[in-house]
């Protein structure tokens, strides 16, 4: 009986809601519909954020959700610190350099190139300081003719009287000042005298060439020519750094990707070495006159100073070298430092990721980019701005002048000026043909960043005293060495393989993003799904909530549009 007054009940409430308008069963549709939008969205956030849930909770006291609201504040504050904290090393240093599992033959790559400045710059024969006669605290020209004393000037460029004052002119005559340098200089048959390569006796005059430095003239083995390192068109043509010779051409190797695959051993430049160990490296008779050379250039130092450097790079003997003493033996093994960088770090920018890949930072007077091309090319763009004139080892256009003695003052300056500036913003208003504040702005522009694939060289060093007593007994093709202080060189690989480090992401976008997501996840209980239920509850779903309601309005209104013209 009960069951079958309720159905009795339920039909007569279908009865009633029949009889109702449209209008107002759509309304109540309608306001269920809003009940039920309000009703998910509740549901979303308490899915969202348990602990705001925990809050609203009517039955919690004031003190619990006072205290509940302060651990959210912290644990929101600690997490946004900690990501902050990712965030910022991610973005101040986003590389890291690792050593790789991974060994590489030495073949491979090329072999350093080597370059050797005597001490004893000038040869007797041709200046001599103590012909001159002059007493240099009081420095007079007056018995000197105007060729002399250029020579003189010139002289004083590549030798040591940093104690004292010197006056003279600021500026030389390029070629003029080169060309006394080359005369007085001694010849390669006489600093080089034996020359044996990869185990077999060869030309010294075919292996080396000369090359200008800030030392003097001095000769360099394994050097690309200035066609392959320069820009002709750019620098001056008073002189040339180095002779334009066919052989120390570019062949069969690129700076980025080493030597062709198919390239033979004989037929490469730079040349690569056959192997590690002394008989498959260079060696070298240097020698140096008794009687030939002026002592007064350098004063009480004799000997050799060697550089190892890279073949694409223009040698700087102020900076870095190896000194070779007379009457010994000096053993030079090294090994080779390479260093790539992966794909990865492209999208940061350079001064991120300290490194400039092919193509990113171009020279204006060499072609092929190398920090130490870059710093020598800076530092010639900077001594220009302070001195009005660059000395004449340095890269320069043509229409800059040369300095003389009488700016040596200055070019050292410039060169600590520079180095300096980095720490000291500031420098002095000084000579020159730019303002203090320009010559800041061409040091900021400088950049000089590593190559993102680099070649270096690290040196161990061992020496043997020559048994010198016995000098006059040696002979080598019919030179008699007691009339020269002889020096040996052995240069070669310590080892046949060598590790490569690479430089790589710190973070990556993975890295990033897990390092992010778990502290979120761990003091907030954040994740990817709450995201999507939160756009899902508050702008999804309300969007679709609405085009429903306002489809039901339209078709409401369509209703009783019809009902309307039906009564009619």
């Amino acid at each position: 009986m009960e069951t079958q007054s309720r159905t009795q009940f339920d039909e007569n409430i279908d009865v009633v809601d029949q009889e109702k308008p449209d209008g107002i069963v759509r309304m109540r549709m309608r306001r269920n519909k809003k009940k039920s939008i309000k009703q998910q969205f509740l549901e979303g956030f308490e899915k969202f954020n348990r602990i705001s849930k925990e809050v609203k909770e009517r039955e919690r006291t004031p003190v619990e959700k006072i205290v509940w609201l302060l651990i959210f504040l912290i644990c929101f504050s600690y997490c946004g610190c900690l990501i902050w904290k990712s965030y910022w090393k991610w973005m101040k240093s986003p590389s890291i350099v690792l050593l790789t599992e991974n060994s590489e033959s030495i073949l491979k790559i090329p072999f350093p190139a080597v370059t050797v400045c005597p001490e004893r710059k000038i040869r007797t024969s041709v200046f001599s300081f103590e012909e001159y006669n002059f007493n240099i605290s009081e420095y007079s020209y007056e018995n000197l003719t105007e060729k002399e004393q250029q020579m003189y000037e010139d002289m004083l460029m590549i030798c040591d009287w940093s104690h004292t004052e010197i006056k003279g002119r600021k500026f030389s005559k390029a070629n003029e000042t080169v060309s006394n340098i080359r005369k007085v200089s001694p010849k390669l048959s006489n600093v080089i005298q034996l020359c044996k390569w990869n185990g077999k006796l060869r030309s010294c005059s075919n292996m080396f060439t000369t090359i200008f430095t800030e030392t003097g003239l001095c000769y360099t083995f394994n050097t690309i020519g200035p066609v392959d390192m320069f820009r002709i068109d750019k620098l001056n043509s008073d002189y040339e750094y180095m002779p334009n010779l066919t052989r120390t051409r570019i062949k069969n190797w690129t700076p980025q990707n080493s030597y062709l695959l198919n390239a033979p051993m004989d037929h490469t430049y730079p040349e690569r070495g056959s192997g590690a160990g002394a008989k498959a490296g260079l060696k070298l008779i240097l020698s140096e006159d008794i009687k030939g050379m002026d002592p007064d250039c350098k004063g009480m130092i004799s000997g050799f100073k060697i550089l190892l450097h890279h073949p694409t790079e223009l040698p700087r003997l102020t900076q870095q070298y190896i000194r070779i003493p007379i009457y010994e033996e000096v053993t030079i093994a090294f090994k080779p430092k390479k260093i790539v960088t992966s794909n990865g770090l492209r999208m940061f920018p350079p001064e991120r990721r300290q490194c400039y890949y092919t193509g990113e930072h171009n020279l204006k007077y060499f072609k092929l980019y190398t920090q130490t091309n870059c710093e020598f090319e800076c530092l010639s763009n900077f001594t220009y701005a302070r001195c009005d004139c660059v000395h004449y080892s340095m890269p320069h256009g043509p229409d800059m002048n040369i300095c003389s003695i009488g700016s040596l003052n200055c070019t050292e300056s410039a060169e600590f000026e520079l180095s300096m500036l980095n720490i000291n913003r500031h420098l002095d208003h000084g000579s020159g043909n730019v303002t203090a504040e320009e010559a800041i702005r061409i040091a900021d522009d400088c950049k000089c960043l590593p190559t993102c694939t680099s070649i270096t060289y690290e040196t161990e060093i061992s020496q043997l005293e020559l048994d010198y007593q016995n000098k006059y007994a040696y002979r080598w093709k019919g030179f008699k060495m007691s009339k020269s202080k002889l020096s040996s060189v052995v240069i070669f690989f310590k080892h046949a393989l060598f590790n490569i480090s690479k430089r790589a992401e710190l973070y990556s976008t993975s890295d990033i993003l897990a390092s992010c997501g778990g502290l979120l996840g761990l003091f907030m209980g954040f994740s990817v799904i709450n995201i999507v239920e939160t756009l899902y509850f508050c702008i999804l779903r309300a969007h679709r909530q609405r085009k429903n309601r306002a489809k039901d309005q339209e078709d409401s209104h369509e209703e009783v549009v019809q009902d309307s013209m039906k009564k009619y």
